[in-house]
């Protein structure tokens, strides 16, 4: 089984999709949370832990997959904690965070690291790769016509030419 660690706050300011959520500071974290939450069950299932240090402003977000650390226990201790026990089931699990520290120490213990901004920006793309081709044929066609040909840019060969 494949299990996705995600070290919840170390992404959401180190990720650039969070950026027009955060500059809200009355109910950005909270929005933050909550999309990250909705990211990641699209994107993983029911198969992500969610990691965040202790409860920051507003109210907890319900979901069954997300763990606020209680007050002196930081999100890295847990995200090493539960990557041990993952990995000893014989499971892989990809911790998501740009901290170097809990990285390696993660990697250690048999995690594969993954850049969170790779696996969201993946999926921004999708979305404005869809977009794109729903007008792609006529672009296409476009491209393909020889231009240089047309306004005589290009030397035509003697067959070529349509009388």
């Amino acid at each position: 089984m494949k299990m996705h660690i995600i070290d919840g706050y170390n992404v959401i300011y180190s990720i650039s999709l969070f950026k027009q959520y955060l500059e809200n500071s009355e109910s950005g974290l909270e929005k933050c949370r909550e999309e990250l939450i909705r990211l990641c069950k699209e994107k993983f299932g029911r198969y992500f832990l969610l990691v965040f240090d202790g409860k920051v402003g507003g109210r907890a977000p319900e979901s069954s997959s997300t763990i606020f650390t209680t007050e002196g226990v930081k999100a890295d201790e847990v995200i090493v904690e539960l990557v041990t026990r993952y990995a000893r089931e014989d499971n892989e699990v990809y911790v998501y965070s740009r901290d170097r520290s809990l990285m390696d120490r993660c990697k250690i213990r048999g995690a594969i690291p993954a850049d969170p901004e790779a696996v969201f920006k993946a999926r921004k793309e999708r979305i404005v790769g869809s977009k794109a081709e729903r007008g792609s044929k006529s672009t296409n066609s476009l491209k393909k016509y020889d231009w240089q040909k047309e306004f005589g840019l290009k030397k035509e060969k003697k067959n070529e030419r349509i009388r």
